[in-house]
């Protein structure tokens, strides 16, 4: 027992004041603002660096490793115009714990303002490589290299391990590389301006590639390389917050590739009621592999599917439900084990054009419509014109329309072709304002009232 008491106590005293790696960084951190560390040193503390306004701290090609558990390297919290560069921090890797206020953090940047983090290497951190959920005004984060520690606790769901995870304003993410960390990059809810551009994201075994947390503002999610992700790959999540919504959120030139049990793009409502994500953009992203739907959009106003290469996909290319004023147009879907496009619920004034479907329905699959080109149901409001389906023996129907509540649905200049049943299926119609024109069908068409 006394042996033990004097090993904790030992090791107390030890934390409890700064070891000598610690003291040097901190007197050479009060010395100036512009630090620069020795070239390549390594160095091992047990606590926090605090940097002051406008600071730049050059690391030289320098190490940092924190020996205490549960504690950020560098903190830049609610600081203006600071620098981090050309470092390497490394944590301590086994000090997992089930929640987001979590300080296994490599930089801390809560409240920070106008900062710029770049070029850095941050391994091993079992929360968050840069953490900043709240009142960031003005940060670049670019050139980083993230490593995590991928799944290495067990006993936990490790969902908290994340790459970047930052919420406020003027947020601009760019060409970082991120590996096996459960998502990615997070974006905290209420954030307005944040661009997330040209990283390179794979090997996450749990989570998202990109999460966009509720009720943020002017969106851009572009050029970014996604693949091997355990969960979605874009996922936009959609909430009232204080009078708030998703609104103006850019899903553009992406490369998604194999994800395990997730949609390749998903902009959702987690509420449960009629709550919209106002003017979104889908467009020129390849999807390839995807463990459930191509692109997975819900509830939306006024939102443009575009341009879109969706193939390999376990279920359906695009999944639709509760959108209103919704374009799908040119986009090619191919190789799919259900539905091109599976349009489930209300909404009103959706529009599909010019899109192109090959191999579609590939489990064949006939339950409600799951083996059809274009199915939909129960909207308001419709027109799937000049839309062209490949002769293919897996499809069913190339389109089947499904208890149509009203108005207006217009099926104009389609391509159709040989399927296993009537190419074009229309049952439980309400209304007969249905306007057939120049379809091009090799068999026939059925129309049930």
């Amino acid at each position: 027992m006394r042996f033990l008491f004097l090993c904790f106590l030992t090791t107390s005293l030890y934390y409890a004041q700064d070891n000598k790696d610690l003291k040097e960084l901190k007197t050479l951190i009060s010395s100036s603002k512009k630090v620069v560390l020795p070239i390549q040193k390594v160095f091992s503390i047990n606590g926090i660096l605090q940097l002051r306004d406008q600071q730049t701290l050059n690391g030289n090609g320098a190490t940092i490793i924190q020996l205490k558990k549960n504690t950020p390297i560098i903190s830049i919290k609610n600081t203006k115009t600071v620098i981090v560069e050309n470092l390497t921090l490394i944590g301590k890797g086994d000090d997992y714990q089930p929640s987001s206020s979590s300080e296994s953090v490599g930089i801390d940047c809560w409240g920070a303002r106008d900062a710029i983090i770049r070029n850095n290497t941050l391994k091993k951190f079992s929360n968050i490589a840069i953490k900043g959920l709240r009142q960031i005004n003005g940060i670049s984060v670019s050139g980083n290299k993230i490593i995590g520690t991928g799944v290495n606790q067990p006993e936990f769901y490790q969902k908290d391990l994340m790459g970047i995870t930052l919420g406020g304003k003027n947020i601009s993410i760019s060409k970082n590389e991120i590996t096996l960390t459960s998502q990615g990059i997070m974006i905290a809810e209420g954030s307005d301006s944040i661009t997330i551009t040209n990283n390179k994201i794979y090997n996450l075994p749990l989570e998202h590639g990109v999460y966009v947390d509720t009720s943020c503002k002017n969106i851009l999610i572009s050029k970014n390389e996604i693949s091997d992700i355990g969960g979605t790959g874009i996922k936009i999540q959609n909430r009232n917050l204080d009078g708030n919504f998703s609104e103006n959120i850019q899903i553009i030139d992406n490369l998604i590739c194999n994800t395990k049990i997730g949609d390749g793009i998903l902009v959702y409502n987690s509420e449960g009621k009629k709550l919209f994500a106002k003017i979104v953009l889908i467009r020129n992203n390849i999807l390839n592999g995807i463990g459930q739907h191509g692109i997975n959009i819900r509830e939306t106003l006024h939102a443009n599917v575009l341009f879109n290469q969706i193939s390999n996909v376990k279920y359906s290319g695009i999944y639709l439900r509760d959108n209103s004023y919704l374009k799908i147009e040119s986009n090619k879907i191919s190789t799919t084990q259900e539905n091109g496009i599976f349009d489930e619920g209300s909404g009103q004034y959706i529009e599909i054009i010019n899109n192109q479907f090959l191999n579609i329905g590939l489990a064949g699959n006939d339950h409600n419509g799951l083996s059809s080109g274009i199915f939909t149901e129960k909207g308001i409001n419709r027109k799937i014109n000049d839309n062209f389906f490949d002769n293919s023996l897996n499809m069913a129907h190339a389109i089947y329309i499904a208890d149509v509540a009203d108005t207006s649905l217009e099926i104009k200049n389609n391509q159709f072709p040989q399927t296993r049943k009537v190419t074009l299926k229309i049952k439980g119609v309400a209304s007969k304002k249905i306007k057939l024109l120049n379809n091009k069908s090799e068999k026939q068409i059925s129309i049930e009232y």
